[in-house]
């Protein structure tokens, strides 16, 4: 009675080892593909990443450029508004003299 007991525990220890070294072997495989293709993937948001480095980089130096280029147009517009200005002024202030002036006259004159 033993002798079977023993036997058939060595038979099913046998079958369960074969069963799960299967069974393990089948989700070793998946987990190796699986593995590669999250190496791909990373792979290529890394390169995507590197890439959307490049073109920020190039949109800040076209930031940085604009900035530039829009800073000269205001001191130029600020510059020549102030002439405008000035030149308005004195213009009006002119016109103005020359109106009261020629009044007084009219004014004075019989």
């Amino acid at each position: 009675m033993h002798k079977r007991l023993l036997v058939w525990n060595i038979i099913v220890t046998v079958l369960f080892i074969g069963f799960l070294s299967n069974g393990c072997a089948t989700d070793v495989s998946g987990l190796t593909q699986a593995i590669q293709t999250n190496r791909e993937a990373i792979n290529n948001l890394t390169i995507e990443v590197a890439g959307n480095r490049e073109y920020i980089r190039n949109l800040l130096s076209e930031i940085d450029s604009n900035e530039a280029t829009v800073q000269k147009i205001v001191t130029y517009i600020n510059e020549d508004l102030g002439e405008y200005i000035e030149a308005q002024v004195s213009e009006q202030i002119d016109r103005y003299i020359k109106e009261k002036v020629t009044e007084r006259i009219l004014e004075l004159m019989p």
